[in-house]
């Protein structure tokens, strides 16, 4: 489990989404990025609001709004774990072909 805590006045309101739930009752969303921090300066997660793709690509950087702590077990990582999403499977090597087999006609049987 991660928690957050945030500090409410440095989030951007212009940002954020209103709307109206199915059940009449208004609602306003913010979305939020964590960045995991390493080195522990702000937990274990830094939090910024979000920004449009528009502004990513023209470099504009958010202000941190908050940090994040994992929380079972220890409240940090162990040493040398920094990230929480599951270890890609390691690339297969294609079997090694062998120059005489191939020479043959498709045909024909080895044996």
């Amino acid at each position: 489990m991660i928690t957050i805590s945030i500090d409410l006045r440095l989030i951007d309101q212009s940002r954020c989404k209103k709307t109206v739930r199915k059940n009449g009752e208004a609602a306003t969303f913010c979305d939020l990025v964590l960045i995991e921090t390493p080195d522990g300066k702000f937990g274990d997660y830094a939090v910024k609001q979000d920004s449009t793709k528009e502004e990513r690509e023209a470099g504009v950087k958010m202000p941190f709004v908050g940090n994040g702590k994992i929380r079972g077990g220890s409240s940090s990582r162990p040493q040398g774990e920094h990230s929480a999403r599951p270890k890609p499977a390691p690339q297969r090597r294609p079997p090694e072909r062998n120059p005489d087999l191939d020479a043959e006609e498709p045909d024909s049987i080895p044996f």
